[in-house]
């Protein structure tokens, strides 16, 4: 719908809008950190880069093309922008919920996983995040991504994970175990979007994200 016409959803941040808000947040002590989703719950950006998907048809797939080389310099001109844009020390990069059904039978991506000798589709996800990591470590920034990072491993000493799926104990442990910080915001008990019932203050108040079998040691990894 057109900007302006009742009830209209969607919309952008100018540059300028993004600026107002660092502003009003570091008066605040607000930190703000960027997220870029990557590859999944990529579908708005296919609208206008169709090229940039296996199909080449929006609304088809929900994953950039793994195996066009044009999808990593999109990715890093956009990360520029934020990086720009956003002092913040780091980025959240998505990570999470990519289906890869395209990839499947898509030339280019088998066509990589071939040259680059990943085995399976999990290893081409992993390759992509990494590609992202390395560009963001030479930048200066720390990568922040969902535990979909951590359960193939892609992170890397220096990032974050941020835990989403079920409770988040087992995650937070296997991330731990390696030397990884954390982000706690399970669904259980972080989503409010869940219902009251499910998820309310209360029970968010008195949820410790610092799990009963973490070390001291651990427990420091534990970000919030």
């Amino acid at each position: 719908l057109p900007e302006g016409t009742p009830n209209a959803y969607g919309g952008y941040y100018t540059k300028e809008d993004i600026r107002e808000i660092l502003a009003h947040a570091e008066k605040l002590h607000i930190e703000v950190i960027p997220e870029i989703e990557f590859p999944a719950h990529s579908d708005e950006v296919f609208i206008g880069y169709p090229e940039l998907c296996c199909t080449g048809k929006p609304y088809t797939s929900g994953e950039f093309c793994a195996g066009n080389e044009r999808t990593y310099t999109f990715m890093e001109n956009v990360l520029t922008e934020i990086i720009d844009l956003f002092p913040s020390e780091y980025i959240h990069i998505g990570g999470d919920e990519a289906r890869k059904i395209a990839w499947k039978t898509c030339s280019k991506c088998q066509t990589l996983m071939e040259k680059e000798g990943l085995k399976d589709l999990e290893e081409l996800q992993c390759y992509m995040i990494a590609r992202m990591e390395a560009f963001l470590t030479s930048k200066g920034k720390r990568m922040i991504g969902w535990d979909e990072i951590n359960d193939r491993n892609a992170a890397d000493i220096s990032d974050v994970i941020m835990i989403w799926q079920r409770d988040g104990r087992e995650q937070q442990q296997k991330a731990l175990k390696r030397g990884l910080s954390v982000i706690m915001s399970p669904k259980d008990p972080c989503y409010f979007d869940f219902g009251y019932s499910r998820n309310s203050t209360r029970r968010l108040y008195e949820w410790e994200p610092v799990g009963k079998e973490c070390t001291n040691t651990q427990a420091h990894l534990v970000k919030g």
